[in-house]
């Protein structure tokens, strides 16, 4: 109970440090108004010294260069005074004062360093070195030990006592904790709830007993820490220390320091990679300042870079040398073989014998051969290629050029149509961009928060921190999903509405608003057009009649309304759970339709921003990886807009658009594709219902995989060609936020793996289109040259940390935050209401297949699993598949939390173990999608939303039931 009431009174000091943070930014935006603050003038060690009212006497002595150790204070974190390590005289006084939780006061002297000082500071420094150990558990580590590394002071009569005996937590997968090197500065606690706002960890026990606890004094292992690190890059000793991942930590003086951009989601957090170069290693990865991310990481981000270096890399081409084609491994040649047991990533010995190695030039000849006869022999509509979102915004222009320009289709896409197609689809048509208008970190300027359709402390958790932060300081947040996420527990309102009925809920938000008089008029007649068309819809969906779609209460639909309707400034973030289903498009077209009808765009704190899954699915989409745009959204139907391309590329190009991922895969299946060449993509497991792309995997007369390990689709490939991670090359990426970083090479390629951009131009000019470039900034170059929003970009221009775009000043500009102040990129000038009925799932539960499934990501797992699963930290964090069952669910079927069970569709069948949790609602279950053994998508449907294109992942009936 005291450890809960101490993490209580740290959330409601963490409350007030941010009523203190948003007092600062007002007081930002006086200067920024030209409006001089109070200021007081004090003297420090003989110096005068001006500083805003409200600072403290120690950051008043950093303005005026005056170094004051401390141990307990960090700048970013609530000043607390625990160490007293900062003390100062001030005159007048009788005791010492913390001077990082003293405010300065006009007229105050103050001596930062006499001998009485000294004397406290080096008594002190002695306490604390009596309860270490002789040598710092940082020594061999990644950094200097803060507290051995303060001077020693006036020298004491005799060594102090030594103390021992609190032991130690090896419990994590990636954290040693040390409770004899604490000093109990709390700085890990509050960097916890004040940075990551995940509130794991306090204080329990007392006196000589007390030290930091994780959650009610659990170990850190099973407690509920996620992993995230940030209590290791906070704590001035060896408490807490991150564990070595491939090789021994040492300290970053001895080691080279690359600046670059995370490879694993959208939020594309700043980080520097610590490397052995001699070793070709990366030893420690950590979070740098950023105007995005702000220096925070989380699990995948600091601990999940292994996977560059597993030893699974693919280093020489590969040639097939075993017909038919198909499957090689056991674990994935049917949906009715699932073993139950653990299972893994591709077992090389099962897969390997089907492949020889051969040399580059015998690998790219045969490609280029084979391309070219088929398109030879079927025209080039019988081609297509996949590209990825994970590769650079470089090597994602190179490769939708080449399949336009030298195969000659636009056939071409990404896994953008599995995530967002509908969103962007909504987008451009409705406000003509597809890019969010706003970044996640101007929800600071917000009261209010929509997330909706999004787990974001799974799939985006550094932006979720911001979220939370904003929560803390009063913003009000709503969360509407069928699955109780974290996020939930802070919101105001947690809205668990049915699966599928998002368009229903969000008619009844707007029926409310509109009822209430709530909607912004004036921006309304300003910006927008077709008003009355939505209007009209949304008055069929009374609270009464959506709440029996929806399933939230009626009282509950009219509270958020006004709520939302009411707010100054609000700002809307969601996720794949609105944009994966048949509906999808209709869903976002809803939402965008109530941020428009209340005047939430174009204003600090309000804006419409789907939270983008891959670390570059941005970019990608912006580079042209879309079968029916080229580079910048510009249409393959526009005449004109071909014109351009055909004059920058010097050949004819196919005036249709081409066929997206499904379609492509159904083409496959039908004898129509012919050839295919993916480049960083694993359809096998990504695509829904596995077992139609396994028949159509099969048929294809040649596939080659460019990729850096042995996937679940190069199974089926005639030639596989060596790639390079994000971690061994340059290029730029592009953010969620539209922050386009430059992400440098950390490692050298293993064996002869070769840089994406290089193959894609070898085979290309093999292929009789020659592409030269010297380097992937003159890629980048012809890119920006193409387009509109990256006007103006360079790699020279970019910077440490990025632009963002549009940026029409990058040599003094970060770029623009908030888009749209001032009309819209379309026709009219004016952002376009669409209306949306409620439809409904394609597949309803039946008597047979009773249970609705949805399907979604985990923190420490990304997307197929072929990296994360090889990152060691990563997969002793979530080893295994899972099914997650209510447990009402549970008792009615007979089943128990770790049983084995098999859920079944009308397409497949899994067999996995079955995990309890209350944030499902009854009647529904959920699968992560990252496990080959028990492959979600053996069980979705392949259905599509007619606009976006994209398959509904997020529902689709199944039937549970103990395994037999």
């Amino acid at each position: 109970m005291s450890n809960s009431i101490e993490r209580n009174d740290i959330k409601r000091n963490n409350i007030e440090h941010n009523n203190i943070k948003r007092n600062n930014i007002k007081r930002n935006d006086i200067e920024l108004n030209n409006i001089e603050p109070n200021n007081i003038e004090l003297s420090i060690d003989g110096r005068t010294v001006s500083v805003p009212e409200g600072t403290s006497v120690w950051e008043a002595a950093r303005e005026a260069d005056i170094a004051i150790p401390t141990l307990c204070h960090q700048p970013e974190l609530r000043p607390v005074g625990v160490c007293r390590m900062c003390v100062v005289e001030v005159e007048g006084e009788r005791t010492l004062t913390a001077s990082c939780a003293r405010r300065a006061e006009a007229g105050m002297v103050v001596r930062s360093g006499g001998e009485r000082v000294q004397r406290a500071r080096g008594m002190l420094r002695e306490l604390l070195l009596s309860e270490q150990g002789p040598v710092s558990p940082r020594d061999a580590t990644t950094d200097d030990d803060e507290l051995r590394a303060l001077p020693a002071g006036a020298p004491l009569p005799a060594r102090l006592p030594e103390g021992r005996g609190r032991g130690e937590d090896g419990s994590s997968p990636v954290i040693q904790v040390d409770h004899q090197a604490c000093i109990l500065c709390d700085r890990c606690i509050r960097a916890c709830s004040e940075i990551q706002h995940h509130d794991v960890i306090g204080r329990s026990g007392k006196g000589y007993g007390t030290r930091i606890a994780f959650d009610l004094d659990r170990p850190m292992g099973p407690s509920s820490c996620v992993s995230c690190g940030e209590c290791v890059a906070t704590c001035p000793t060896g408490a807490l220390v991150s564990k070595p991942i491939r090789v021994p930590l040492r300290p970053r003086a001895q080691l080279e320091s690359v600046d670059s951009v995370c490879p694993w989601c959208g939020v594309g957090c700043a980080l520097t990679y610590h490397v052995d170069r001699a070793a070709n290693e990366i030893v420690f990865a950590e979070g740098r300042e950023s105007p995005g991310s702000q220096g925070r990481l989380c699990v995948k981000g600091r601990y999940g870079f292994d996977y560059a270096s597993h030893a699974h890399r693919l280093t020489r081409p590969l040639v097939r040398v075993d017909y038919p084609k198909g499957p090689l491994s056991s674990a994935v040649q049917s949906s009715e073989r699932q073993p139950r047991k653990p299972g893994g990533i591709v077992d090389y010995d099962e897969v390997m014998p089907a492949f020889r190695e051969a040399s580059w030039d015998e690998a790219l000849e045969l490609v280029a051969r084979r391309l070219l006869e088929i398109r030879e022999a079927h025209g080039p509509g019988a081609l297509a290629g996949f590209g990825s979102a994970k590769c650079s915004n470089e090597e994602a222009y190179l490769f939708q050029k080449l399949v336009r320009a030298a195969l000659g289709t636009n056939n071409v896409d990404h896994c953008t149509r599995l995530c967002h197609a509908s969103s962007v689809s909504a987008l451009l048509e409705m406000i003509g961009s597809g890019a969010v208008t706003t970044t996640y970190g101007d929800v600071e300027n917000a009261d209010f928060i929509l997330l909706t359709g999004s787990n974001a402390t799974a799939n985006h958790p550094v932006a979720a921190t911001f979220f939370k932060q904003a929560v803390s300081r009063g913003a009000q947040l709503v969360v509407v999903d069928p699955r109780r996420s974290k996020l939930a527990d802070e919101a105001w309102r947690f809205c668990e509405i049915r699966p599928g009925s998002d368009v229903a809920f969000y008619n009844a938000l707007m029926h409310v608003i509109i009822e209430e008089d709530l909607v912004d008029h004036d921006y309304i007649g300003r910006f927008t057009e077709n008003f009355e068309e939505v209007a009209q819809t949304a008055a069929r969906y009374s609270p009464r009649v959506a709440s029996a779609i929806c399933g939230i209460p009626e009282e509950t639909l009219r509270e958020v309304a006004l709520a939302y309707g009411r707010a100054k400034s609000a700002i809307t973030f969601w996720g794949m759970g609105m944009s994966q289903h048949v509906h999808g498009t209709d869903n976002c077209r809803s939402i965008i339709s109530l941020c428009l009808m209340t005047g939430n765009v174009g204003r600090p704190g309000t804006g419409l921003h789907p939270l983008r899954g891959q670390n570059n699915v941005q970019g990608a989409s912006d580079a042209g990886l879309v079968p029916m745009v080229y580079p910048d959204y510009q249409p393959v139907g526009s005449e004109e807009v071909r014109r351009k391309f055909e004059d920058a590329w010097g050949v004819e190009l196919d005036p249709e658009p081409g066929l997206t991922v499904v379609e492509i895969m159904k083409g496959a299946g039908a004898g129509r594709i012919k050839g295919m060449y993916m480049l960083g993509e694993n359809p096998f497991l990504s695509d829904p219902n596995i077992n139609e792309v396994r028949k159509a995997l099969t048929k294809l007369d040649f596939l080659v995989v460019q990729d850096i390990f042995l996937t679940e689709t190069a199974e089926f490939a005639d030639v596989i060609l060596p790639a390079t991670s994000a971690l061994e090359k340059e290029g730029s990426f592009t953010n969620t936020d539209r922050r386009v970083q430059l992400g440098r090479a950390a490692l050298a390629p293993p064996g002869e793996a070769r840089l994406d951009w290089e193959i894609l131009c070898d085979l290309s000019t093999r292929m009789g289109y020659p592409m030269r470039y010297d380097s992937p900034a003159q890629v980048f170059d012809e890119f920006v040259s193409l387009t509109h929003t990256y006007r103006g970009l360079s790699h020279e221009k970019l910077g440490p940390t990025g632009k963002l775009y549009p940026c029409p000043d990058p040599e003094h500009s970060d770029g623009t935050v908030v888009m749209f102040s001032e009309g819209f990129p379309t026709p009219s000038g004016r952002a376009r209401f669409r209306a949306a009925d409620h439809t409904g799932a394609d597949e309803l539960p039946d008597g047979e297949y009773p249970l609705i499934l949805l399907t979604g990501r985990l923190l420490e797992h990304w997307h197929t699993g072929v990296m994360s699963r090889r990152s060691q930290a990563l997969s002793r964090i979530e080893p295994e598949p899972f099914v997650e069952v209510h447990p009402e669910d549970c008792r009615e079927l007979g089943l128990t939390d770790g049983a084995w069970a098999t859920v079944s569709s009308r397409r497949g069948r899994i067999s996995l173990k079955v995990r309890e949790s209350r944030a499902m609602q009854p009647g529904s279950v959920f699968i992560p999608f990252h496990f080959r053994e028990a492959a979600a998508n053996f069980l979705t449907t392949d259905r599509l939303d007619p606009d976006g294109k994209i398959p509904e992942f997020k529902y689709c009936a199944v039937r549970l039931a103990a395994a037999g």
